[in-house]
């Protein structure tokens, strides 16, 4: 019989190859390595071929065929429950033909890995700046999603000469005590590990239902060997099993085990097992992203924001978007899509990418012109 669990791990990587990226794993300092999907034209025979500076391209990078230099940076951070592939495989496909794309696993996640104990947003956000200073990459403009985008807020805000604009969907800029609290009262979590990282079918059905604005339906026994054969709790689960006519069309074609069948998703998500490996560290990042409410503070950001939100997500609502746009000022916009809940980008991810498209077009039309647009047109 055929082991379509082992058939089907190695295709996402492949799709991602198709389209140009290649993975690669640098290591920053001694016992911090990273590992990031780039364009291809980093890699050479002998290694790492980082950018080169703006300043010194030539005018044949302005002909027709434009070079890495010439096309606008764009670099993507995941969310808690899996690495960065797994996390934008909807929503790479549409950015790859005009940007260079960026997508690291940050730190213990994927074949990411550092000795250090700081378990703190910004030392990955650290991390994520060491990379791409590495790959030669002096401006970009960084889209997070979740714990991803309070990765990307600490990026904007210690590097603002790196950092462009901001795109940041489900997250918040500080997870405070205030937040934290009513953000568990809410869901009916004693805390976010117990919440985000479930060893119960109860636990586990409870995260799928508030993950996600389609209520989804599956047999006791298919969560019991869920639970069983993998330590994957999480995004795979319903990363994948969106039953959706809203499904992701573009430069990448995907293959055919997306589809709604039943055995072919379960197998696929059985097979990834991208969730809660360093099962311990991860609890640490979740204890690490704690702030106190005396020491949480609304930075003021040089670069324009784009909050795109699930206008049912039930971890972070729409409520709480509000709000965090009012404090970011007249700089921050909001643009909220129906039907979707905090994983808006994987339920809906034809209207994530398209407003997403539009805001990387703003940004880039507003460094030609120095106008001023509206954001969300």
């Amino acid at each position: 019989m055929v082991n379509f669990i082992e058939a089907q791990k190695p295709l996402l990587s492949r799709l991602m190859k198709m389209a140009g990226l290649r993975p690669i794993e640098m290591e920053l300092e001694p016992g911090t390595t990273m590992h990031i999907w780039a364009p291809k034209h980093h890699v050479g025979k002998k290694g790492i071929i980082p950018l080169e500076p703006p300043s010194s391209v030539t005018a044949a990078s302005s002909g027709r065929k434009r070079s890495p230099e010439s096309r606008p940076n764009v670099l993507l951070i995941h969310g808690f429950a899996a690495e960065g592939n797994v996390t934008w495989q909807f929503n790479f496909g549409v950015l790859v033909s005009r940007y260079n794309l960026y997508i690291p696993d940050l730190m213990f996640f994927g074949k990411s890995s550092t000795a250090s104990a700081d378990r703190s947003p910004d030392f990955q956000a650290a991390c994520v700046a060491a990379a791409m200073a590495r790959l030669g990459v002096s401006r970009c403009d960084v889209v997070g999603f979740s714990y991803g985008g309070m990765v990307a807020f600490k990026l904007a805000e210690a590097r603002p000469e790196l950092v462009r604009s901001l795109c940041v969907s489900g997250s918040v800029v500080a997870m405070t005590d205030a937040v934290n609290r009513e953000t568990m009262e809410r869901l009916g979590a004693g805390s976010s590990a117990e919440l985000l990282m479930p060893e119960t079918l109860k636990g586990l059905k409870a995260l799928l239902s508030i993950s996600m604005y389609r209520k989804m339906w599956f047999p006791d026994r298919f969560y019991k060997d869920y639970l069983k054969v993998t330590d994957s709790l999480l995004f795979q689960l319903h990363q994948n099993l969106v039953f959706s006519d809203d499904w992701f069309t573009g430069q990448v074609s995907f293959p055919v085990f997306f589809t709604s069948s039943l055995l072919d998703m379960l197998t696929y998500l059985v097979g990834e097992q991208v969730m809660f490996t360093n099962r311990k560290e991860r609890m640490e990042l979740l204890q690490g992203l704690i702030t106190s409410n005396l020491d949480a503070k609304i930075p003021t950001f040089q670069q324009k924001i784009m909050l795109i939100w699930g206008e049912e997500d039930k971890i972070f609502n729409m409520e709480l978007a509000k709000k965090m746009k009012e404090q970011l000022g007249e700089s921050c916009f909001l643009y909220g899509i129906r039907k979707a809940g905090h994983l808006l980008h994987v339920e809906r991810p034809c209207a994530y990418n398209r407003q997403l498209q539009r805001w990387l077009a703003y940004i880039n039309s507003q460094n030609k012109s120095g106008g001023d647009h509206q954001a969300t047109s």
